[in-house]
């Protein structure tokens, strides 16, 4: 199984030691941020699939690391984890775009099921965007299928007149050096 790099973010010293000595025994290579501006600049500098950090730090607070983590490529998967249990710092993270919320202190069977879940989202999401590049070719006639999204209707296509109705740049009839030297 390949481990899933985490990133855990808390100014808290024992909290960082004992969630990361819990965390290991999951399949996560773990990483610790002693506080936001340190998580900051690792993120900056490496790619992680999960981020769990605390939302009230000195510094820099959990919602700027929330915000530093999705503006990377890939953007991880992010979990916040606060003490605090007002609604609003619940709304103002999953509206900066938190992918779960979880109350201090919390069950650490909890967030290890939290977290596995998160990167079960994670794994599909690369499917989906994976599958949706790809264009859907009949394998005889070599038409494209295009499926109308107003009514999840579809059609097929010449591959002329895919790209012109996709208005995107036309086709030119040509010969590849294979094809001239058969012909």
């Amino acid at each position: 199984m390949v481990k899933k790099t985490l990133l855990l973010v808390d100014d808290e010293p024992f909290i960082l030691d004992s969630l990361k000595r819990e965390m290991e025994v999951e399949p996560f290579d773990v990483v610790l941020a002693h506080g936001g501006v340190q998580a900051v600049e690792l993120l900056q500098n490496r790619t992680f699939n999960l981020v769990i950090t605390d939302v009230y730090m000195h510094g820099v607070d959990g919602f700027k690391v929330l915000r530093a983590a999705k503006s990377t490529m890939p953007s991880p998967m992010v979990i916040v984890l606060s003490g605090d249990g007002n609604a609003q710092t619940v709304i103002k993270a999953l509206r900066q775009g938190a992918d779960d919320f979880l109350l201090k202190p919390c069950d650490v069977d909890e967030l290890i099921f939290r977290a596995n879940n998160v990167l079960q989202k994670q794994e599909l999401q690369a499917l989906v965007e994976k599958y949706s590049s790809m264009l859907p070719v009949c394998m005889k006639c070599r038409r494209i299928r295009c499926i109308n999204s107003a009514d999840n209707t579809e059609q097929w296509f010449t591959v002329e007149e895919y790209f012109a109705q996709m208005g995107q740049s036309g086709v030119t009839r040509s010969c590849c050096p294979e094809c001239i030297e058969k012909f």
